[in-house]
């Protein structure tokens, strides 16, 4: 089993080498943010957020809180626009990323739907035991957006938290998986939380776009 710890990072550094990493920009109304790690909306991020007030459980509150959600499982109207990682559209159209307060292009998809949970991903693991978007990896220049709309069974959503842990929860049917170099979402409703990278950022509509490889890490190449 391979280590890390200092000792390891500090030969790291010394040999020089090297990693990409993609970084995204997140407009709200008001706001200009960077991340890298992910942004949620929906289930995952009322799990974080509302579960702080029993954070003295450590790790084990996501898994209660995480429970609770499904007992009294949620739905939240929104509209999730987004840029197709593989678009037919001309190359220089798809470089042209509207402002958040412009119309969104013709050639973005839009849906609009309840949603359970929305899930957006840079990285593969949100936690060493979370493998929430196993296909991405530090510079793919994609974000993977993982969401699970109505109707879902609590059944279903117990499971796909479960099977997270290993990336098995890509096998449910209400596990859906858009690439994209690009998004906009608009919450519909009330009740949940923009939050990226474990952190609350200003509420309703939020556009994010990545920025390939934008930071260059001490560490092995993969």
């Amino acid at each position: 089993k391979e280590e890390y710890g200092i000792l390891q990072s500090i030969f790291l550094i010394c040999k020089g080498q090297t990693s990409n990493l993609d970084v995204s920009t997140y407009q709200t109304k008001n706001e200009t943010h960077l991340g890298f790690l992910a942004m949620t909306w929906a289930m995952i991020s009322n799990i974080d957020i509302d579960s702080e007030c029993i954070r003295f459980l450590g790790i084990l509150r996501n898994d209660l809180w995480g429970a609770w959600l499904i007992l009294t499982l949620k739905s939240y109207k929104a509209k999730f626009s987004y840029l197709p990682a593989h678009s037919s559209s001309d190359e220089s159209e798809r470089r042209k990323i509207p402002n958040i307060d412009q119309d969104i292009p013709s050639h973005w998809v839009t849906i609009e739907d309840e949603f359970v949970l929305f899930w957006a991903s840079h990285v593969s693991h949100a936690a060493s035991n979370v493998m929430q978007s196993p296909a991405s990896t530090l510079s793919d220049g994609l974000i993977r957006i993982w969401v699970v709309r109505k109707p879902v069974t609590r059944f279903d959503m117990a499971g796909m938290l479960v099977e997270m842990g290993g990336g098995k929860h890509i096998s449910y049917k209400s596990a859906e998986f858009f690439d994209c170099k690009a998004f906009r979402l608009t919450p519909l409703s009330c009740g949940s939380y923009n939050v990226l990278d474990g952190e609350i950022i200003q509420q309703g509509c939020v556009q994010g776009t990545v920025c390939h490889n934008k930071v260059k890490l001490f560490g092995a190449s993969r």
